[in-house]
């Protein structure tokens, strides 16, 4: 059969369609093509960079709250033998040598995730213990022996003055929780 010669087939010839095209023996990416790829590679960067970013943020808080254990059980450890707690960042450094004790450090000292401030008890029956995250949140634990108010409280705060965050006693309600989900937030 002898292909058409008028109408909508007039002056065309069949073949093969590429979207490549012959560069001296060898086939290449259209321009077209070379910009989708960069295109789509923008489009994932720009989707994970937030997601990277967001989990940085959240390991460092994590890892804040995990120096706030640890200096925690430091300091039941020495309640444990003496029946009171401390504030002596020596003492301290003797109970874990894993964290930077500051002691009663001034405002706006303690911008590392290693680092917790104990406050100074109140007649060493509890301990207030506080850390900034290198996010600029503020995490604490208050730890309370005997009476109505025994226990461990969980609260979150922004900027780098531990001993305000620790002057709110645990009593106040919105600034300090039992519950570890309540108490520390992000």
């Amino acid at each position: 059969m002898k292909p058409p010669t008028g109408g909508r087939w007039a002056g065309s010839t069949l073949r093969k369609s590429t979207s490549r095209r012959a560069v001296g023996g060898q086939e290449a990416f259209t321009l077209i093509e070379l910009m989708m790829v960069v295109l789509i590679i923008a489009i994932l960067i720009a989707i994970a960079i937030p997601t990277f970013l967001g989990a940085r943020q959240r390991a460092s808080n994590r890892a804040s709250q995990s120096s706030l254990r640890l200096a925690l059980t430091a300091e039941t450890t020495y309640y444990a033998d003496y029946q009171e707690f401390t504030d002596v960042a020596a003492v301290l450094r003797a109970e874990e040598l894993g964290l930077n004790w500051m002691g009663n450090a001034p405002s706006g000292d303690f911008k590392s995730v290693s680092t917790v401030i104990p406050a100074p008890p109140a007649n060493r029956e509890y301990v207030c213990l506080a850390v900034l995250s290198q996010t600029g949140q503020t995490y604490g634990m208050v730890y309370v022996v005997g009476g109505a108010a025994s226990g461990t409280y969980y609260g979150t705060g922004t900027g780098p003055d531990a001993a305000a965050f620790c002057a709110a006693p645990p009593a106040v309600p919105g600034n300090w929780s039992t519950d570890v989900q309540q108490g520390w937030r992000n």
